[in-house]
């Protein structure tokens, strides 16, 4: 029932503002033709090419069942202007786990290189591949993301984790890393590290825009930070209460 729950959500989630424009029906289905299928969602980062790594931490107040609906609606939201398009490419249940694959078209993080890259760059979009996979009875989201498009240029793979809070189950935090790399003679390095630095502000920019939708689609003071604040609070009322009682237990000492 759960599972039938979250695939609902996921086949009709319809976010309470305009949705982006699709590619339409015949280049999803020429594009879905030309996508490489992996074992493994993103496969391997070529060993011959050198990486740079970065990861980071997020955490939403809203709890993980929430997170997993939302996860569908998170575009458009006014942090994410840089998405054009996004269409479901494949998605089915197998094993009690929910499979999608969405194609997203972005637009080219290479036009804002410095000017020794103007050279690299000629399109102002770039296609995106992301696979997730929802498991219900583990309660995480795993995403996995990579960039089709100007791969002889850089190439970008991440790898998102949501799950329940370790220390607030009725939270939810996001495990995010990504892996950058680029093979350009010469360039490798300043490709990469602006690619990083490029990654770092997309990812801030991406928990501002779900966090912007979960409180669209959850309105008003999540009901677990209500009862995780009440809780905090009935915790510091005792402290204070405690403290006249040891300092009068000491005086009539």
């Amino acid at each position: 029932r759960h599972l039938d729950h979250l695939v609902s959500h996921a086949f009709l989630a319809i976010p309470p503002f305009a949705a982006p424009r699709t590619l339409g029906a015949i280049a999803i289905a020429a594009l879905a033709a030309s996508l490489p299928v992996c074992g493994v969602p993103c496969g391997n980062i070529d060993g011959g090419a050198m990486v740079k790594f970065y990861e980071r931490k997020d955490r939403f107040k809203f709890s993980w069942d929430q997170v997993a609906q939302g996860f569908w609606a998170r575009y458009p939201n006014p942090y994410s202007t840089h998405v054009l398009t996004e269409d479901i490419v494949a998605r089915y249940v197998e094993g009690g786990k929910l499979f999608t694959k969405r194609l997203l078209t972005k637009t080219n993080p290479m036009n804002r290189l410095p000017k020794w890259g103007e050279r690299f760059v000629s399109s102002k979009s770039v296609r995106i591949v992301e696979e997730s996979v929802v498991d219900p009875r583990t309660r995480t989201l795993v995403t996995y993301t990579r960039n089709i498009g100007l791969q002889h240029i850089m190439s970008i793979e991440e790898k998102c984790i949501y799950r329940p809070a370790a220390d607030n189950p009725k939270h939810t935090v996001v495990e995010r890393k990504a892996w950058v790399s680029s093979s350009i003679f010469g360039f490798s390095c300043a490709i990469q590290a602006f690619g990083v630095e490029r990654f770092k502000q997309n990812a801030a920019k991406a928990c501002k825009g779900f966090t912007y939708v979960l409180e669209r689609m959850f309105p008003g003071t999540h009901p677990a930070e209500k009862e995780h604040l009440r809780s905090k609070l009935a915790t510091e009322l005792a402290k204070a209460k405690a403290v006249p009682l040891v300092a009068a237990a000491r005086c009539s000492n």
